[in-house]
């Protein structure tokens, strides 16, 4: 009896580990997690490089995996940005470890825009859009959390509906009203420690602001 009942939580598991992949479009990652025993229980314990050896290697998908999982065993809706945006907003403080952890980082609250000229709307996450909340280096770079940024909304280089590429359109990243987020702070260059001590609001919120464009070949 305790050998059909361990086989049966296995398989439970597996079908919890597989519906949350499927939700990123990781499905393909299946069998690794199933043959690591790795259930979305143990994704929240996971550190960096065990999701490489997992095969989940970009900072996007490490980033929604984990946020997918915290969802799943709370009951909540795996595609519900209102739950999403609920619980990200009301997050409890983290244990003493991540405390001393995050006086390296910054958290920032995420978005994406698509639109065209001056009319940019949020991206609504059944396109692969929604809010994010990422604890980010404090010495990240404008280069580098424009990366970041791309990674998460286009992983692969396509957003999650497929239907759009990141070669096709313009993307900055811009704070809440819209204004591209500044190359120096001060006398010094932009970094994601000296910009969110620079602003007077919280939580900080940036967007990945795109444009499709129409490239012309001769």
């Amino acid at each position: 009896m305790a050998s059909e009942e361990d086989g049966g939580e296995r398989v439970s598991e597996k079908d919890e580990m597989k519906s949350v992949l499927s939700s990123l479009g990781l499905q393909h990652l299946l069998p690794v997690f199933v043959e690591n025993q790795v259930g979305p229980k143990e994704v929240e314990m996971l550190v960096p490089e065990e999701f490489t050896a997992l095969g989940v290697t970009t900072i996007g998908d490490k980033a929604r995996l984990k946020q997918r999982c915290k969802d799943y065993l709370k009951g909540k809706s795996l595609d519900s940005p209102v739950m999403s945006k609920f619980r990200e907003l009301n997050s409890k403080s983290k244990s003493n470890r991540n405390s001393r952890k995050m006086k390296l980082t910054k958290r920032l609250y995420i978005g994406w825009k698509h639109g065209h000229q001056d009319l940019y709307r949020p991206v609504h996450p059944a396109k692969g859009g929604g809010q994010f909340v990422q604890d980010v280096n404090k010495g990240c770079t404008f280069s580098e959390l424009k990366s970041l940024l791309i990674d998460l909304y286009f992983p692969r280089g396509h957003c999650k509906t497929g239907n759009l590429h990141v070669n096709e359109v313009d993307a900055t990243v811009v704070n809440y009203s819209g204004h591209t987020l500044p190359e120096t702070i001060g006398d010094d260059p932009f970094t994601v420690g000296l910009y969110c001590d620079s602003r007077k609001s919280n939580p900080v919120r940036i967007y990945l602001q795109t444009e499709k464009v129409i490239r012309f070949f001769l």
